[in-house]
Order: structure tokens, then C-alpha cells, then sequence
């Protein structure tokens, strides 16, 4: 049963240890056979050396969990469950996936330490095969997530020591912070492949040569790789490359470039993918399969303007920070995600922010088919003065990339918010790293107050009210302005806590005639490429979402769809 929680969504009540998230995490990547980890396992508090059950995927804080105690903080955890690997893989490999553990986790299989993984957002994985038994398997993940702020008599105060890895808006509830997430938030899987399986691949799509570059990496014996690239239902494309070893080594590569005819280009107002088979085989036997998707388009600037598919496009925007009241950081169920999506399409949205966290990769799969746009922030570190913050934040910058590099909804990386962390030149070399590492893409270095020279658009952050002062006809960089609205409309008996926002109304009409106010400034200005409306839902104590924490509109979608979607999609 969950635990209580000032708010649940509709969907909680399709939540169970037999209904824990069961679909299959990874759309754009995905194996024909599997099994779900999630579920009831046990978890120790390990400071506390206190014991119980926890429904995964949801962390302790949420009320998804059956535990709901949002307001504890605890750095060092203990997840154990049992299973069994079907009888049919038996002579199968076994990958242990990870959808994502918030911040470090060592796990071990039957009592031996198979991998360790640093990174909240990321997700990660280890072939188990070596460390299996015959029956039944002892899975065990060591959890530590070091925390800025610890409870006080007066409340949570700093540490001394500050945290040292990217935590996004995660600290506790106080101002503008939310409750923590620790542990296990995404889904835990397995999976069986034979030896020579894909452990990575890329998909480059290029709108303009009509070709698909597409890249595999691999383990074990295998001997070559094919493609058929597929748009509904019909085979456009096929191809076939040898995988090179290097000298005896168990890694192997292959890639292979495809000409796609008639290739057609994906925007949000028609969302165009292919369908993308990859098939590894050691001679006659089929060793690994992925059944992925691509879509072609471009995202460039063309006389100062952000450019879609080589035209100038309007980033019409909204905040979304992916909190759940009660699940917190992991939505309760894929139809609860997807509604989120339908409801930002109807209110004439055609980009989503996702704000100082990285999301599940069903949300991504939900935006490729949907049709938004995605601006990208990576989450905020709160203090990167030492070598080691900046080491953590890099290298999971870089896991985070190469995670969603091959989403088309991708259009805009931020690596910063403001100034949280106080980046300085680290800001630069980031930005340097980001575009080396995907030049596919625009780089904001910081949203909004510390850009610096890198960035190749310009953010504003302003929740006054006149944002027509940042239109540039003319000017050579696009400006957008990625934060702006914070209008608090509180809803009764659909609040969180004692609420604030950056400005308040007190009725609907007054919401939509301050909303269409603000952003009839950018719409009707040829000096923007774009804005970003905060925000999608109310999260916790802050009310200026445009739905409800518990999602409930606060206005008829229609009303807003005449305001965000008043503008042309193209100047």
C-alpha cells in the first residue's frame, strides 16, 4: 500500500508489486526478451540499521514506495532481492541493466561485487554471466548518495562539507529545493544475449546527404552486422558490414553508411521516424538484435533565428521538472508520462525544457513520436570548486550524451543553470566538450544570469514583466528566454504545502490574461527564437504550474493552446 502523502495522482491506484512500472524501459533500444527486477524488495537504512520492503522503482522518499518518508535523510542504503533466470536462457548471457541509481551503487550477484557506477541520470549495466548459480540468485545494490543538507533541530542546514555530484533541485523541501531522491528510481532489468552482443551503437541521420551512419559496438565472437531501415512497414534500406577486432581483443566495431531515398524530414507538427533493425550474426547464427528508430532533421541558425530542417522555427516552451507527488522523481505509471506529453501538446507546445534532470527513456521515446522538441539541461551540481565535483559532473555529462545522442527530440544541450555551482571556466570547457562531443545539436552553456562566450544562443531569465526588452532583431546569436511566467494559481485541495510563486493571481481569467500578456510579448516579436513558460505542473510548494501538482489543468487546455500556439511554427 502507499504511504500517505499530502497528494496521488490518478494513476496511483494502478501501482502494485505486481504492477511496479512493467513495460519494457527502453523503447528506442529495444531486446524481444526480458524480465523486470522491479517490485517489492527488502531495503536497510544503514545508519539507521533499520529494515524493510520497498516497492521499486520508486525511492524511499515517495509514497509509491510504501515507505513516504520524504523528510528523512539517509546516504547509505542497502537494496536485496532474490531471483531466477528462465530455464529458456540457460545457455544465454545475462545483462543486468540499471535504468538509473541516484548517485553511487556497487552491485553484487551472489555475494561477489560485479560493477560499480557513479551517476544518478545515467543508466548503466553488467553482463552477470560469470557470477550466476544454478537456482536461485542473490542480487544486492550498496547505494551511497552524500547529501548538502542535513536535518537540524531548526530544519536542514548545510553541511560542511558540501555534496560533490550533480543533485539537480533534489535537496529536501525548503524554497526553491524538493524532497531527495535516493537509490533506485528507474527500472531494473535482465536480459539475454549470446556471445557477441551490442554494447552500444549510434545512429547518425543526415537530412541533408540522406544517409544513416550507423555504428555498433560489440562483445564476444562476431562476425558481421546488418541493417534494414524500415518506414511504414516497408523495407527503404538495407546493408551489411564485417566487425573489425583490434589484434585478439573481445571488442569489436563495425559501421555502415545507408542512402535512404526520398528521405523525409521530422518536426514536431509531423513526426517522422525509421524504423532501424540491427542484427549481429557469427555466420549463420543471429547473436543480438535491437529494434531501434531514428529521424531525420536539422538544428541550426540561420540569420540569427534557431532553424528547423534549414527554416526558422519558434521554440514554443515549457518548464517541465518531471516531479511526481507521489513518486516523486519516477512517474507511477507509463500512461501518467504520457499524459503529461498529450497535455503539453494540446496546450500548443512544440519544445519541453527538461529542467535540471534527466529523464527516464520512455519520456525521450514519448517526445521522437509526439513531436516535441527537447532543451536538455544537465542537473545542477550545487559547488564545483574541487577537482573531484568537476570530475563527477563531466563524466556523467558525457554518460548523459551518449545516452540521449540518438533521440531526434534532442535540439538544445544546457549544461548549466545560472550560475548554481559557480562553474567559471569550467563553464567553457564543458561547452568545448559538448559540441566536440555532439556538433549535431545548439549549446546553451548556462540558462539565463552567467553565460559566457561559448554559448550559441542567447537565455534570458526574467519572471518580471517586460520581456520585450531582450528582442534582437538582427542580431547574429538567437535569443530565447528559457524561464519566464512563475505565475502562482493555487487550486484547493490540489496544493502540496505552504505554496509561493514568483507572482500570484487569484482566478483563472486573471491566470490566462497575465499568461497571455507575457508571452504575447515574444509571439508577436521577431526578436525571439523562442521562449520557455515556467511551468508544466506545480512541484511541491511552488504553484505556478500550469496544471496541478496531482496534474489537474487549471485552465482549459484550449485557452492556452490559443495563447502558446498563437504564433507561426516558421517566421
Amino acid at each position: 500500500m502507499p504511504a500517505a502523502t499530502p497528494l496521488m495522482t490518478r494513476w496511483a491506484k494502478d501501482v502494485s508489486p505486481g504492477q511496479a512500472r512493467p513495460s519494457y524501459p527502453r523503447p528506442a533500444a529495444v531486446r524481444n526478451q526480458w524480465k523486470s527486477l522491479n517490485g517489492l524488495w527488502n531495503i536497510q537504512f544503514t545508519e539507521a540499521q533499520e529494515e524493510t520492503d520497498i516497492l521499486v522503482p520508486f525511492v524511499f522518499e515517495s509514497a509509491l514506495s510504501g515507505i513516504g518518508r520524504g523528510k528523512e535523510i539517509h546516504e547509505h542504503l542497502l537494496y536485496k532481492r532474490k531471483f531466477r533466470i528462465p530455464k529458456a536462457w540457460a545457455d544465454k548471457r545475462i545483462l543486468l541493466h540499471f535504468g538509473a541509481v541516484d548517485w553511487e551503487a556497487i552491485v553484487r550477484v551472489n555475494g561477489r561485487e560485479v560493477g560499480r557506477h557513479r551517476g544518478g541520470y545515467s543508466p548503466f549495466y553488467f553482463d552477470i554471466s560469470s557470477f550466476l548459480v544454478d537456482g536461485e540468485q542473490d542480487l544486492e545494490v550498496q547505494v551511497f548518495d552524500p547529501a548538502a543538507y542535513e536535518p537540524h533541530a531548526f530544519g536542514l542546514l548545510p553541511k560542511t562539507q558540501t555534496a560533490f555530484q550533480p543533485m539537480g533541485k533534489q535537496l529536501g523541501s525548503m524554497g526553491i529545493w524538493y524532497t531527495r531522491s535516493t537509490g533506485i528510481w528507474q527500472t531494473v532489468w535482465i536480459e539475454p544475449v549470446n556471445d557477441g552482443y551490442i554494447t552500444s551503437h549510434h545512429l547518425e541521420p543526415s537530412l541533408e546527404t540522406g544517409q544513416l551512419r550507423v555504428s555498433a559496438n560489440l562483445f564476444g565472437a562476431a562476425e558481421t552486422v546488418s541493417v534494414k531501415v524500415v518506414r511504414e512497414n516497408v523495407t527503404v534500406a538495407t546493408g551489411r558490414a564485417d566487425v573489425v577486432y583490434a589484434g585478439d581483443a573481445r571488442d569489436g566495431q563495425a559501421s555502415l553508411d545507408l542512402q535512404i531515398p526520398n528521405v523525409a524530414a521530422w518536426s514536431p507538427e509531423n513526426p517522422i521516424l525509421y524504423d532501424v533493425v540491427i542484427t549481429v550474426k557469427r555466420g549463420k547464427q543471429t547473436t543480438d538484435s535491437l529494434k531501434c528508430y531514428c529521424g531525420f532533421r536539422t538544428i541550426s541558425i540561420v540569420d540569427g533565428q534557431i532553424a528547423l530542417n534549414g527554416k526558422p522555427y519558434m521554440l514554443r516552451g515549457v518548464l517541465d521538472q518531471g516531479y511526481w507527488p507521489d513518486g516523486i522523481y519516477t512517474a507511477p505509471t507509463e500512461e501518467a508520462l504520457i499524459e503529461d506529453i498529450i497535455a503539453a501538446k494540446k496546450m500548443g507546445f512544440n519544445t519541453l525544457r527538461k529542467h535540471a534532470k534527466v529523464e527516464e527513456a520512455l519520456w525521450y521515446s514519448l517526445c521522437d513520436r509526439h513531436g516535441f522538441l527537447v532543451a536538455q539541461d544537465m542537473p545542477s551540481s550545487q559547488d564545483l570548486s574541487t577537482d573531484e565535483a568537476r570530475a563527477n559532473f563531466k563524466n556523467e555529462w558525457e554518460e548523459v550524451v551518449l545516452y540521449l545522442r540518438n533521440h531526434p527530440c534532442i535540439a538544445l544541450w544546457v549544461p548549466f543553470n545560472e550560475n548554481w555551482g559557480n562553474p567559471g571556466e569550467f563553464q567553457d570547457q564543458i561547452a568545448d566538450f559538448t559540441k566536440a562531443y555532439d556538433p549535431s545539436r545548439l549549446l546553451i552553456d548556462a540558462s539565463g544570469w552567467s553565460q559566457r562566450s561559448k554559448t550559441e544562443v542567447i537565455d534570458h531569465h526574467d519572471y518580471t514583466n517586460n520581456l520585450a526588452q531582450y528582442s534582437k532583431v538582427n542580431s547574429p546569436i538567437p535569443q530565447w528566454v528559457g524561464e519566464y511566467g512563475g505565475i502562482a494559481l493555487p487550486v484547493e485541495g490540489h496544493t502540496w504545502i505552504k505554496w509561493w510563486g514568483y507572482q500570484s493571481v487569484k482566478t483563472p481569467a486573471k491566470f490566462l490574461q497575465k499568461i497571455k500578456f507575457l508571452t504575447r510579448q515574444m509571439t508577436e516579436n521577431p526578436g525571439f527564437s523562442g521562449f520557455c513558460f515556467t511551468q508544466l505542473t506545480d512541484v511541491e510548494q511552488e504553484l505556478n504550474g500550469l496544471l496541478t501538482y496531482d496534474r489537474i489543468p487549471k485552465t482549459p487546455l484550449e485557452s492556452l493552446k490559443e495563447i502558446f500556439g498563437n504564433c507561426r511554427g516558421t517566421f
